[in-house]
């Protein structure tokens, strides 16, 4: 169903073995059965941490729980990157020009 957006010789391409993988990580993502008609799962809330600007949860285990998981489930990983990570906040200027 993926619209003819797949061409020959699309997927031996994709199933050549990684150099590298590289994660951006900034917040988790709980998700639990839908309450309603659709998708197979919806998004559930974090509750319980602080939140960034965007409202997202700062939960400190959860880059380390990614990171573990990844290497019990795919022990054969290439290495692995943290190209991106941080979270957002409102910065506030101090009378002295320090943020």
């Amino acid at each position: 169903t993926l619209g003819g957006s797949v061409q020959d010789g699309d997927l031996a391409l994709i199933a050549a073995p990684l150099d590298a993988l590289g994660i951006n990580y900034y917040t988790p993502t709980r998700i639990q059965a839908p309450t309603s008609e659709g998708l197979p799962c919806e998004e559930a809330p974090i509750e319980g941490y602080r939140r960034t600007a965007f409202g997202w949860p700062v939960v400190p285990d959860g880059l380390r729980e990614l990171l573990v998981g990844l290497k019990e489930r795919y022990p054969a990983l290439p290495p692995v990157y943290l190209t991106e990570n941080g979270c957002s906040v409102d910065d506030v200027v101090t009378a002295d020009g320090t943020v």
